[in-house]
């Protein structure tokens, strides 16, 4: 998959080396040609639906009349950069020991789309989906609660970590007091003094 999709973008760096976009169905068509085996359709656009998740191609447009467009390309229109870069600066922002904890959106985004009717072919690469129903709702909705609790559950972890690193400091803080008061760990100050001196003496 990696390879087909690398194909997909040396390919659309060729096409659209002069600005546009380039015909879906002519790259499907080409990206066939190129390969010694026959490249299938939904492979194709599987391997377009992981490059647009990427951010580095943008698909629009309805069947013979759909387009792609090199997101990263020399040709970027102003109304496709914007969101490309701050997608792309919301990705490399993330911290990647704590990447799985992070919404999923392109998860989410993925589930909220029903199978297709029929399978996607060239002359129809974006075939009609299946109705979204009730049961396709319920499971979204577990999905989506699912990643909140991971997000909710990293957090209060995380903010329990913080509450034992402030109180462990704390007790190293007043161990250092007290060594410097001359007392003992724990002895209380007399008279609510924190210095343990007597009330007058000076």
């Amino acid at each position: 998959r990696q390879d087909l999709k690398k194909a997909i973008i040396s390919l659309l760096d060729e096409m659209t080396r002069h600005g546009g976009a380039a015909r879906y169905a002519e790259v499907y068509k080409r990206i066939s040609e190129q390969g010694s085996a026959q490249v299938d359709a939904t492979e194709f656009s599987d391997a377009l639906r992981s490059l647009e998740q990427e951010g580095q191609v943008s698909v629009s447009g309805e069947g013979p009349r759909r387009n792609i467009r090199r997101i990263s390309g020399t040709a970027i229109e102003d109304d496709v950069k914007a969101p490309s870069m701050l997608l792309r600066g919301l990705r490399t922002s993330l911290i990647k020991d704590y990447y799985y904890y992070y919404i999923s959106y392109d998860y989410l985004k993925n589930a909220l789309k029903t199978p297709f009717e029929s399978e996607p072919s060239p002359d129809n690469p974006n075939p009609q989906r299946r109705p979204w129903t009730e049961d396709d709702e319920k499971s979204f909705v577990a999905q989506l609660e699912a990643e909140l609790d991971k997000v909710y559950t990293f957090q209060r972890v995380k903010s329990e970590e913080i509450v034992r690193r402030i109180k462990a400091s704390e007790r190293e803080v007043n161990e250092v007091i007290a060594r410097l008061d001359g007392r003992d760990v724990g002895e209380p100050a007399q008279n609510g003094n924190p210095n343990g001196a007597k009330e007058g003496t000076p």
